[in-house]
């Protein structure tokens, strides 16, 4: 039987070919028809490989939020040449 992690990888992969900059948990659960279980396992996989960055993080009354940001699209857009 395999576990949430190790489908980890193959969902990370799929939510890097989504193209999305910014996003949260919840958000790739929808995107990629997840449990919010299998979603949270491809982000923490990817924050641990480092495809992906925690850019704000908040922890409220019983709540608790994170978004998370490809570091890909700003190699992109950096390296994009400027227009005049």
């Amino acid at each position: 039987m395999r576990t949430v992690r190790a489908k980890a990888p193959q969902n990370l992969d799929r939510l890097l070919s989504l193209g999305l900059i910014k996003f949260t948990v919840s958000d790739i659960a929808q995107h990629l028809d997840l449990t919010y279980r299998e979603a949270r396992a491809a982000v923490v996989f990817g924050v641990q490989t480092e495809k992906l960055w925690i850019v704000k993080s908040r922890q409220e009354a019983g709540e608790q939020w994170a978004l998370y940001e490809n570091p890909n699209w700003r190699k992109k857009w950096v390296t994009k040449p400027w227009r005049a």
